[in-house]
């Protein structure tokens, strides 16, 4: 097999463009505990807490999406891109990760993989985290203090949603 100048910008472009992806895939050391405390923050920042009901870092969210993730090396593989790529506009902003910011700026880099839609992998990452976020979090019972109901919203719903609360 001859090895011409062809192959080798072939194998050089693709070399160059999987370096990159190898570090927001996951690859590296401490990658347990900042995918655990970046995914936490995360969910915080989706599901805030306020004056009257604990938000979803604080009721370990995190821990149900990453135990239903593990089995899915797909889904495992999304929320390590996720973190690492929330962990890099943290960097930009000049903190060391997503968890280091405070909620403004932990919304903005959340806003940018909101509108990148499902055509890219930040909102992607963002749509499965607010989907099971959503599922995983009504589920607890503590997050219903806000709701002004006493029982899940689903699959009921909320019938009194046209309605000020009591």
């Amino acid at each position: 097999m001859t090895y011409s100048r062809r192959k080798f910008c072939l194998a050089t472009l693709l070399a160059g463009c999987t370096a990159p992806l190898g570090r927001l895939s996951g690859a590296g050391a401490g990658d347990g505990q900042a995918l655990e405390s970046g995914l936490q923050a995360w969910m915080e920042t989706l599901y805030p807490s306020d004056e009257i009901s604990p938000g979803a870092g604080r009721l370990n969210v995190h821990l149900d999406i990453l135990n239903k993730a593990r089995p899915d090396k797909n889904y495992i593989g999304l929320l390590k891109f996720g973190v690492r790529w929330a962990d890099a506009g943290a960097k930009q902003l000049g903190k060391e990760s997503f968890a280091a910011l405070d909620s403004e700026a932990r919304e903005q880099i959340m806003a940018k993989a909101e509108a990148n839609g499902l055509s890219g992998l930040p909102g992607y990452f963002f749509q499965q985290t607010r989907r099971d976020g959503a599922v995983f979090y009504y589920s607890k019972k503590e997050s219903w203090a806000g709701l002004a109901i006493n029982r899940p919203p689903q699959p009921i719903g909320y019938p009194f949603h046209s309605m000020p609360p009591e």
